[in-house]
């Protein structure tokens, strides 16, 4: 939110943390500021003066709640509406640098005044692209001068690979396309086949998606978070509610229009730019090209009748809270198999229900395509007696709603999980046979969870939608074939707290080995997987990863772009900041 225009050239001194010492730069890394093969400002002004002003020298957002920093921004009022917005997602995706998770920019620069400020989390420069044309510049610009380019839209990246300090960054939060096409077909398709889509900007947010279909009584397969941008989305999967039934986002896209390592804009979808078009749907963001936008089909908004069951216990850890955990989870392919949608949130010390801390456990089960609430209840009531009766430490509530279409749904069954705090996740698709046939494994694995205090979210995502879908024809990871449930473990630590963030680092580790023997040839979701997986090729890809690396070193032969979880990264590695080439 607080940017300087790099049209009012800077002077060097504001930022000195840039320029501690000039490096002896080594022409096979990536150069930072202060290396004599970084752009001369001259080249920077060139590039401002192409993209129309557009390029910004970053500010951190917390830089305003602390005196001592180069900006001279320090302001207590404007602080405190800083802080208070801090754990905002609409805040956070408004400022061109900020991450949801404090830790992909390193705790740098966070609203605390006891807590040092410096700009050496986040990028050098960010393009705030509005069009194609600005996008094209930056990455031939990133080209030219062997730059570390990353794109950045919402922040937030469970990853952390739309943010790198001494990069440049394209943000395309403000590509915002959406068209309504009745009667769609893709560029080059012999076959006239029409489908009824909308096309969308790279930067379109779900709730501006959802609320401008809704108008027309349609809707897309989207996730529940209203600031999720569908760039990240789209590239990782990307999965929802409507999973089970019509399948993942990317078995909706029927083309995208992309602008490559090269600068050149493409269109690719089933016709043309094949391989592009495998791999950009599900091989991650900040790898092949920048998405511009993408087309994805429309369905009538449906119907849907929920049913929720809540579980608490009068203190944290309550006996029996694994078994629970074990228990409900071994119930996804009961509910997959009523042709259901749902998810079961909660963990062993929650505030979600209660004033204070407390076992307790949210299950939400729907239907789609019908408003009978009986049901809806009548399929759960084996479960809500089962935990009744095994559970007797937990205080078992259930209530039933309708949603007359897909917007009633959303506004009440929405994300409103919180940013803006140091966290990490670890994750696992799970099929149906080790949920209801490997009780021990499935066991140690809830106790992971909860001896652990793990915040657990568990996504019911298999059904008719994933199972009739081509999987060969994207390149997710093929495991969500045959996957019922997407289980993830969240943990979160006080910024800047080294022993807290080891003791996190080593439960998921824990929790990590526990579902990979629930999970061993699943695999993980991309979007919402371990940043920490020594194996995280195989876990995000499985074997569509060799065929990835084809594809990045076919579009992207001179690696312009590169992150640390990025298919076909090889070639470079990280070292104390800079991004040099492997030497082999």
């Amino acid at each position: 939110m607080w940017s300087f225009f790099a049209s009012a050239r800077l002077p060097l001194y504001v930022f000195p943390f840039f320029y501690l010492a000039v490096s002896s730069f080594a022409p096979s890394c990536k150069p930072i500021p202060g290396d004599k093969q970084w752009p001369s400002q001259e080249a920077w002004d060139s590039l401002n003066q192409t993209i129309s002003g557009r390029l910004i020298r970053p500010i951190p957002p917390g830089a305003v709640c602390h005196q001592e920093q180069p900006y001279a921004l320090f302001d207590e009022d404007v602080c405190e509406i800083v802080r208070a917005r801090w754990t905002n997602w609409d805040f956070q995706t408004n400022d061109l640098v900020s991450t949801g998770s404090n830790n992909w920019s390193n705790d740098t620069c966070l609203p605390y005044p006891e807590f040092p400020c410096t700009a050496a989390g986040y990028p050098a420069y960010v393009i705030n692209a509005t069009s194609s044309t600005d996008v094209q510049a930056g990455v031939l610009f990133a080209n030219k001068h062997a730059l570390r380019l990353v794109v950045h839209s919402t922040g937030h990246d469970l990853l952390g690979r739309s943010n790198a300090p001494h990069s440049l960054s394209i943000n395309t939060h403000h590509l915002k396309e959406m068209k309504l096409q009745d009667s769609f077909v893709p560029q080059g398709r012999q076959q006239r086949k029409h489908y009824k889509a909308v096309t969308l900007g790279a930067g379109s947010q779900m709730s501006e998606v959802y609320s401008a279909l809704a108008d027309h009584n349609l809707v897309i397969v989207g996730g529940s978070c209203e600031t999720v941008s569908l760039g990240g989305y789209l590239t990782g999967g990307g999965y929802g509610a409507l999973t089970p039934w019509l399948g993942l986002a990317v078995d909706q896209i029927l083309e995208v229009e992309v602008v490559l390592p090269n600068g050149h804009v493409v269109i690719a979808n089933s016709c043309q730019n094949q391989d592009l078009f495998w791999a950009i749907r599900g091989g991650g963001g900040s790898t092949f090209g920048v998405l511009i936008s993408a087309t994805v089909k429309t369905f009538p908004s449906p119907s849907f009748a929920s049913v929720s069951l809540i579980a608490t216990a009068s203190r944290p850890y309550a006996q029996g809270t694994s078994s629970l955990v074990a228990y409900i989870l071994s119930q996804f392919p009961y509910f997959a198999s009523h042709n259901m949608s749902g998810a079961l949130f909660g963990g062993p010390s929650q505030t979600t229900f209660t004033k204070d801390p407390v076992a307790a456990f949210s299950l939400g089960m729907d239907l789609m395509g019908t408003e009978n609430q009986t049901l809806v209840r009548n399929i759960l009531k084996p479960v809500e007696k089962y935990i009744q009766t095994h559970f007797t430490e937990f205080n078992v509530s259930v209530s039933t709603s309708i949603s007359a279409n897909w917007m009633d749904y959303y506004m009440t069954h929405k994300d409103n999980t919180g940013a803006g705090t140091d966290e990490l996740v670890t994750s696992r698709l799970i099929d149906a046979e080790h949920l209801t046939r490997h009780s021990s494994l499935l066991l140690k694995a809830a106790t992971a969870l909860v001896e652990r205090n793990a915040l657990i979210i568990g996504t019911l995502v298999g059904g008719v939608g994933l199972a009739n879908a081509e999987r060969m024809a994207t390149s997710v990871q093929p495991g969500w074939k045959t996957s019922i449930l997407h289980l993830i473990a969240a943990k979160s630590w006080p910024a800047l707290n080294q022993t807290a963030y080891n003791e996190v680092k080593s439960d998921l580790e824990q929790i990590t080995t526990q579902l990979q023997a629930l999970g061993p040839e699943t695999g993980a979701y991309i979007n919402e997987a371990s940043a920490l997986d020594p194996d995280w090729r195989r876990l995000y890809w499985g074997n569509n990863y060799e065929r990835l690396v084809q594809v990045k070193r076919a579009v992207d032969p001179n690696d312009v772009f590169w992150c640390p979880l990025c298919a076909g990264n090889e070639r470079f590695q990280e070292v104390e900041g800079r991004v040099c080439r492997v030497n082999k």
